[in-house]
């Protein structure tokens, strides 16, 4: 846990304090993603490496939901009940659209799964046509 924090200090992310009701916030949920797009932490080997790890998601609902089939996306999507019926459905990760690679994330809460999971791959649908016409 000591290295967790090290991390996010590295990273000028706010140290975690109590891990049992931490909360990842999107803001801080897109920043892994752009460091590892820019290779700022574990350079362009590592970040290319975990990158290329997470566009083997087996995930076709959210963002890759959205886009064309062949599209390549390096993302991370997250499912969880809460109490009284509040699920939650995050997804955020980078599509490499054709011309205009872009960063998405998403997150959302409601007490239907697949009403969350249609919102965001209809969100993930409008930013990959703007993204084809950049």
């Amino acid at each position: 846990r000591d290295r967790i924090n090290e991390v996010y200090q590295e990273l000028g992310i706010r140290d975690v304090e109590n891990y049992d009701t931490y909360v990842i916030d999107v803001h801080t949920y897109a920043a892994f993603f752009r460091v590892l797009y820019n290779a700022e932490y574990l350079g362009e080997k590592g970040s290319g490496e975990l990158l290329e790890m997470l566009t083997r998601s087996a995930m076709t609902r959210g963002i890759a939901a959205g886009v064309l089939s062949d599209a390549k996306i390096a993302h991370k999507f997250g499912e969880r009940s809460l109490a009284q019926g509040v699920e939650q459905f995050h997804d955020c990760g980078i599509v490499y659209a054709t011309m205009n690679p872009y960063l998405l994330c998403i997150m959302s809460q409601g007490d239907d799964y697949e009403e969350m999971a249609n919102f965001v791959a209809e969100v993930s649908r409008m930013v990959y046509e703007s993204a084809g016409r950049l």
